[in-house]
């Protein structure tokens, strides 16, 4: 068990007995899952910029092309 997780379950007041360690485990690994998942979309998308190489578009062509892509599928 990490520290974090040794924090998450000393951090519940003393009378707490609404749950199991399992619940108060349940949180801080959902969110580490959740960091973990962001982090690889960023390193992807990042990887995909820096591997399709140099572009002769404008930063507001760029912009324009990803606002019509997001409103195309966001109404």
């Amino acid at each position: 068990m990490t520290n974090r997780h040794q924090r998450g379950i000393g951090s519940r007041p003393a009378g707490d007995r609404s749950g199991d360690e399992t619940e108060h485990l349940a949180e801080p690994i959902h969110q580490d899952s959740e960091q973990n998942t962001n982090s690889h979309v960023v390193r992807t998308a990042i990887q995909d910029g820096l591997s399709s190489g140099l572009s002769d578009k404008t930063l507001r062509d760029i912009w324009a092309e990803a606002e019509r892509r997001y409103l195309a599928r966001n109404g």
